[in-house]
């Protein structure tokens, strides 16, 4: 890796879970341009859950490209 501007610029932070639970707690960090999101187990299979059912929709309904 090369550094051409010196160290990137970290921060990071936890953001709670919002009541009812349609959004999960994270802990979001960022580094330089980029930024991760982790949270835990049951977030994690939620989301993937939520991926692959709008995976199945969209290969079920093609789009007039296809």
């Amino acid at each position: 890796m090369i550094r051409f501007a010196g160290l990137p610029k970290v921060n990071s932070a936890f953001v709670p879970a919002r009541a009812g639970g349609a959004v999960p707690a994270v802990l979001r960090i960022e580094v330089g341009p980029i930024t991760w999101e982790v949270c835990d187990a049951t977030a994690y299979t939620s989301m993937l859950r939520a991926w692959r059912q709008a995976a199945r929709l969209l290969g079920e309904n093609p789009t007039e490209d296809e």
